[in-house]
């Protein structure tokens, strides 16, 4: 896939990259607990706004899980593994309509701190990598599907040092996901591809 080209590229590249002066004790591990929102962009292929339809969303969340190691000599570069799941749930008078999302995979990461020292204040970071993805719909416990689809990921991170091992991370992702496997359909309709835009908040601790 080109995302796992261009992870494996960026890997190559970055591992020729002469080490940063002053890196050499720097973090060589780093795990993330993050909650917050999704925002959905696309679900199945479907507008998922509700604008002028009368329902009210109940229930958006998103978490994601993610633990990487820096295996290069270059300790700005993580690769890892990363778990992320959205929930979501909608009403109306008449329907109730839920759906899930989880999505898990390997990443890279690349940790770019401020002022090219291994431990400033302000960090930013890039993560991206494929994604496999199990998802789903219920509406008024009678209609439901179960989906597999593979995917991609990425996202964007920028965190604050609270002490030299922990710092708070907000971070911004997207989420994508391809037709699904086996092409399911509803209403006769094949069901299409899933986009969510996810923004989640938690502890960033290095290693």
């Amino acid at each position: 896939m080109k995302s796992t080209a261009l992870c494996l590229g960026l890997a190559v590249l970055l591992a020729a990259t002469p080490s940063l002066a002053g890196v050499d004790d720097a973090p060589r591990q780093l795990g993330y607990l993050g909650a917050g929102v999704p925002l959905p962009l696309e679900l199945y292929g479907y507008d998922p706004s509700l604008e002028g339809s009368g329902a009210d969303v109940d229930l958006l969340i998103h978490g994601r899980l993610s633990y990487a190691g820096a295996f290069f000599d270059w300790p700005l570069l993580f690769i890892g593994l990363r778990v992320a799941g959205s929930g979501m749930r909608a009403s109306d008078d008449s329907v109730d309509a839920s759906g899930y999302l989880i999505a898990f995979g390997p990443e890279c990461l690349i940790r770019l701190p401020f002022g090219g020292r291994p431990d400033p204040r302000w960090d930013v970071g890039l993560g991206l990598g494929p994604t496999f993805v199990l998802a789903g719909f219920e509406i008024d416990e009678h209609m439901k599907e179960k989906t597999k689809a593979f995917g991609l990921q990425v996202h964007l991170w920028i965190d604050r040092a609270i002490v030299s091992w922990l710092r708070v991370a907000l971070d911004v992702g997207l989420d994508y996901s391809f037709d699904p496997l086996g092409e399911p359909t509803f209403f006769n309709q094949p069901l299409g591809s899933n986009t969510i835009l996810c923004f989640t908040l938690g502890p960033l601790v290095l290693f």
